[in-house]
């Protein structure tokens, strides 16, 4: 699988990725929100269960300029290791969806966690619930 590579919806249900299966499941949302189109400021806030983080960077922004959203994902299938029992357990999310906008369209796409830019040594102030 190549990453970006476009969303697919079918039947209303998204489907991942890599094997096409509708078992996902979101765990972090971040939403990035420009002063103003083209601003290198605004308002990056993560949300993982209860942490929520608040940066001022639009550094990671799917939208070069504009705001854009990112929600991080697991497949039952894709993205499980094994415990003792032989059980699946879920690992850490592996994609992401990300929706942007670009030139008056929005824009739906996958990406690889690993090579989302903005995940590489980015603290976040972290404010508790």
């Amino acid at each position: 699988m190549f990453f970006p590579t476009d969303a697919q919806i079918v039947d209303g249900t998204l489907k991942c990725p890599r094997c096409e299966d509708v078992a996902l499941h979101h765990h972090q949302v971040e939403v990035f929100n420009r002063e103003r189109e083209d601003s290198e400021r605004g308002t990056d806030v993560m949300v993982n269960g209860a942490e929520i983080s608040i940066n001022q960077s639009m550094y990671g922004n799917p939208s070069r300029r504009r705001n854009g959203i990112r929600i991080y994902f697991t497949c039952e299938f894709c993205d499980v290791g094994s415990d003792e029992d032989g059980g699946g357990i879920p690992l850490d999310p592996c994609i992401a969806l990300t929706i942007y906008q670009h030139k008056g369209s929005t824009y739906m796409h996958w990406e690889d966690v690993e090579s989302i830019d903005g995940n590489k040594g980015r603290s976040l102030k972290k404010v508790s619930v």
